[in-house]
Order: C-alpha cells, then sequence, then structure tokens
C-alpha cells in the first residue's frame, strides 16, 4: 500500500482532509530538497577536494620545475664554457676533459683537453715516424702501424719486410722496428742458402732428363724461411710461344713467326715489387746488358733515339730518378712514354711539349720514341719502308700492363713499323710507341741475360727503360 494512503488513512480518523494531503506532499518535497541538498553538498565538496588534488599537482610541478632550475644552474655553475669539436661530433667536453685524435693529417696520435675558455687545446702528442728511404721515402706512418717493403734486402739475400712504428713523445726518438720477415730459402743450386721475397722467380733447367725448364716461384703466403713452389715448367726450345714467369707480375715470351723473331715482356704495373726505371742522366751511354745488371733491374730493354759525340738525347725528351736530363727536350717529331707514381702516360709526336710538360707534371722516368705504332687501341698505319730490327713500349687501356716489343733482323727478317704496329697491338697494347731500333734493339733480363740476338755486338745506347725490384708497399706505377 502506498505509505501516503496508509499515512491519510491514519490522519482521516483523525479528520484528514485534502489540505492534508498537500501537506504531505510538501513533506515529502522538502524531504526531497534536502536530499538534493545534500547531494549538492557533496558535490561541492568533491570539487573543492579536487581544486585541492589541482593545486597539489601544480605546487609540485612549480617544485620539479624549480629543480629543473636548480640542476641547470649547477650544471652552468660546473661546465660554463663547454667545448665542442668536428672531430667528436655531437659531444661536449667539460674544462679539463680530453678526447684522443689517432693518426692525424701529419701521422700522429693528439691528446686535445678543454680550457676553460672552451676551446681545445694540445694536451700531449705521440709522434709517428717518418720513411727515410726509397722506396716512399717522406712517407708518415703513425703510431702503431706497419710500412711494408714488399722485396727488400735481407740476410744476403730479399724478403718481405714489415717495419712497426714505435711513437714517442719527442719527435727524434720516433723509429721503426722490423717487425715481420717473410721470405722463402733455395735449398739447391747456385742459389741455395739464399733468401728470396714472395714473388721471386729461380729457374732450374731440367733440359736433360725432361726437356723443360722448371719455374719456381716464392708463394705469396711464405713466412718465414717458406718452400719454394713450382710456378711453371716450359718448354726447353727457346723459341718457346708461351709466358715464361720471371717474377710475380713479369713474364717473358720468345717466339718466332713468319721468318720475324719476337721477344715480349709483359710487366703488371700493380704488382708491388716492380717498378718502372728509366736512366738517370749520370749513367748514360751503357750496354743495356751492362745498365740492367748494374742497377738490379729484372729486365730492361733499350731506350730512345739520340746522338753521337757526346751521346744525348736526339731532340727527345729524356727523364731518369724523377729528373729531366739537362739535354732532353721534346719536337714535333717525337714522342715519349712516361711513368710517375699512380701514372703512365704517352705524348704523340706532332707537337712541342715544352717544360712544364702540361699534362705530364708527374712525370718521374720517360724514354721517347718517334712513330705511334697503336692509339686507342688501333694499330696506325705507316708509310716507312725501311725493314729492320724494331723495339717498341705500349700499355693497355686501364694502364695497368706494360709491354716491352722487340724483333731483330740478325737472322731473322725485320719488319716495317706498320706490321711491328700490329703484333704490339696484338699483345694487348692500347697505346705504344716505336722506340730507337736497328743495332740499338736489346731486350735483357736478370735470369737470361741477353735474350734477343743484336745486329753485330750490343750497342751502347743513350738511355734504357727497366723493370726493377722496387720493393714498395704497393704498385707504384699502378692507376
Amino acid at each position: 500500500m502506498d505509505v501516503r494512503i496508509l499515512s491519510c488513512f491514519l490522519l482521516m480518523l483523525a479528520g484528514c482532509t485534502q489540505t492534508g494531503v498537500q501537506a504531505i506532499d510538501d513533506v515529502d518535497a522538502a524531504d526531497d530538497d534536502d536530499a538534493a541538498d545534500d547531494d549538492d553538498s557533496a558535490d561541492d565538496d568533491d570539487a573543492a577536494d579536487d581544486d585541492d588534488a589541482a593545486d597539489d599537482d601544480d605546487a609540485a610541478d612549480d617544485d620539479d620545475a624549480a629543480d629543473d632550475d636548480d640542476a641547470a644552474d649547477d650544471d652552468d655553475a660546473g661546465c660554463p664554457n663547454p667545448c665542442s669539436s668536428a672531430l667528436e661530433p655531437g659531444q661536449t667536453f667539460c674544462a679539463g676533459e680530453t678526447f684522443v685524435e689517432t693518426c692525424d693529417s701529419n701521422g700522429n696520435d693528439v691528446t686535445w683537453e678543454c680550457s676553460s675558455s672552451g676551446d681545445f687545446l694540445v694536451g700531449s702528442t705521440v709522434y709517428g715516424c717518418t720513411v727515410g728511404m726509397n722506396p716512399g721515402a717522406g712517407t708518415r706512418v703513425c703510431p702503431g702501424e706497419t710500412f711494408t717493403r714488399s722485396c727488400w734486402p735481407f740476410g744476403g739475400g730479399h724478403a718481405r719486410v714489415d717495419w712497426q712504428c714505435f711513437g714517442a713523445a719527442d719527435p727524434s726518438n720516433s723509429s721503426f722496428t722490423q717487425w715481420d720477415n717473410d721470405y722463402c730459402t733455395a735449398t739447391t743450386g747456385p742459389q741455395a742458402g739464399q733468401h728470396f721475397c714472395p714473388g721471386q722467380v729461380i729457374l732450374r733447367d731440367n733440359c736433360i732428363s725432361s726437356g723443360t725448364r722448371d719455374h719456381y716461384i716464392c708463394p705469396e703466403t711464405a713466412g718465414t724461411g717458406s718452400a719454394f713452389v713450382l710456378e711453371d715448367s716450359t718448354s726447353c726450345t727457346i723459341e718457346t710461344d708461351e709466358w715464361e714467369p720471371l717474377h710475380r707480375g713479369l713474364s717473358l715470351k720468345r717466339w718466332t713467326s713468319g721468318g720475324h723473331r719476337f721477344r715480349a715482356l709483359e710487366v703488371d704495373l700493380c704488382d708491388a715489387s716492380l717498378r718502372v726505371a728509366a736512366t738517370e742522366s749520370g749513367d748514360r751511354a751503357q750496354t743495356t746488358s751492362a745498365w740492367g745488371a748494374s742497377q738490379g733491374m729484372l729486365a730492361a730493354i733499350n731506350g730512345g733515339f739520340f746522338l753521337w759525340g757526346p751521346i744525348r738525347p736526339d731532340n727527345c725528351v729524356a727523364f731518369g730518378g724523377g729528373s729531366e736530363w739537362v739535354d732532353s727536350a721534346d719536337s714535333v717529331p717525337r714522342s715519349f712514354l712516361a711513368f710517375g707514381p699512380g701514372e703512365v702516360g704517352f705524348s704523340a709526336a706532332g707537337t712541342a711539349n715544352l717544360p712544364p710538360y702540361p699534362g705530364f707534371g708527374w712525370m718521374e722516368e720517360a724514354v721517347c720514341g718517334d712513330a705511334t705504332l697503336v692509339w686507342a687501341g688501333v694499330a696506325q698505319p705507316n708509310g716507312n719502308p725501311s725493314v729492320r730490327s724494331r723495339t717498341g713500349a705500349g700499355y693497355s687501356a686501364d694502364g695497368t700492363t706494360l709491354y716491352l716489343l722487340t724483333v731483330d733482323e740478325n737472322g731473322s727478317a725485320g719488319m716495317v713499323i706498320s706490321d711491328f704496329a700490329q703484333v704490339m697491338q696484338s699483345l694487348g697494347a692500347d697505346f705504344a710507341t716505336n722506340l730507337d731500333g736497328g743495332g740499338s734493339t736489346t731486350m735483357w733480363t736478370e735470369s737470361l741475360g741477353r735474350v734477343n740476338v743484336p745486329s753485330g755486338s750490343e750497342r751502347v745506347v743513350a738511355n734504357h727503360l727497366g723493370i726493377w725490384l722496387e720493393g714498395g708497399a704497393e704498385g707504384y706505377n699502378c692507376p
């Protein structure tokens, strides 16, 4: 039963009227209002609590910001002028802090210290070493690093030698120490007990027993006192028509074709132990064999055109040992073949270049020629009808391989220039020039001696082109 009806019934007993019912409703409404007021009050209390919490958060944020400001103030106080360097990107250093620049542009290890003014100052230096002898004289080597001589005099022979730089605080005390030696030791024959560097070849003639000539090479993987390995066996027939290894990166070919007796050398200009050399002015006027032997060459050919009385270049370029001969001069009929550090180049006839020879500022060794044999891979026509002994020199398109060629006329048919050019091109030459020929034509090797047959006795010539056991760390003439 509705509570109001029950209340009314009870009041009716006491004379309840409509007014009484209304009064009851008013009482209920008042109760509802009180309840609502209580709810509103509770809401107000909650809002007040939220405001208090927000105030607390704001106070906490203010405290955190103050802490951050205090920390920043502390940092500024501890590192007021920080240092920065492009060598250590993204880093800052406070006064007294350091970093090490390893192997700087001068070949030293430098310790840099941040000063109180915000600049780096040199704290200390460990100086590197300077190579004092050619090849590579003047090269800087950093502390702890090594410098390799691919084939260097050692123990009465040769070895691949690693020199380590021990740095020092005093540059005058910085020096190399021999660190490692790699070589093979011959156990038989005339070279028994002698040391050879990796890449060197010794020959053993077994012509009587087997009809072959064996070429033994000291392998690149050689350690200390390693054994030679058989690189190749060639026929004892002189005209083998096959490449015979004389050294790693250096091969000789001997053949006869159409009545012409040819000799060719192929040289890897990127082999670390090989370098092209031409005669220095003071060593002029020798036979090719004498010059090659006296200069320690592995192989050599005669050089450029010359005049007698006294012997001098015939209006053409001559460089040797990094210097130009005082009587060297280019002329229109002459060409020249030049070599330098990481360079090989050819200047064709038709232009008289004047010092300092534009485009050839790197030139250290050079011999002159006349007619261009090969240009851009094409053998050049030539109307010269003269048939004679000839000497040519050229190189591959990428400049990594040198070709030296002779053809004899003594006991052989000489050649006209245009036919000689065809043979030079077939070897692989992309550019080549005709050197002095006739009685001057000579090819010599350290292991076999003179390998061609000159016209008469071997002639004294002005200059020569040779392959030298340079012993550097990399191919000196390699592009």
